[in-house]
């Protein structure tokens, strides 16, 4: 039975593939997205707003590629 019947998601690890602690907001805002029922998704914009929300939260870390501006932790 494959996975999404059974009703199965992924589970949260402590931190990203990047050592970075998931913002408890975007992990919220990712389970409603995988909701089984598909009426209590967010719709695109509502999941546009709340990206922007979570994102202007982070803290500014000085970016390894080279560049002056900030990098976010949601890679």
């Amino acid at each position: 039975m494959m996975a999404r019947r059974a009703g199965l998601r992924p589970e949260w690890g402590s931190a990203n593939r990047f050592g970075k602690a998931v913002p408890e907001k975007l992990k919220r805002l990712v389970e409603r997205c995988w909701a089984a029922d598909y009426e209590e998704r967010p719709d695109f914009d509502a999941i546009v707003e709340q990206l922007e929300e979570i994102l202007a939260g982070l803290p500014e870390e000085k970016s390894t590629s080279g560049g002056d501006g900030p990098c976010c932790a949601i890679a």
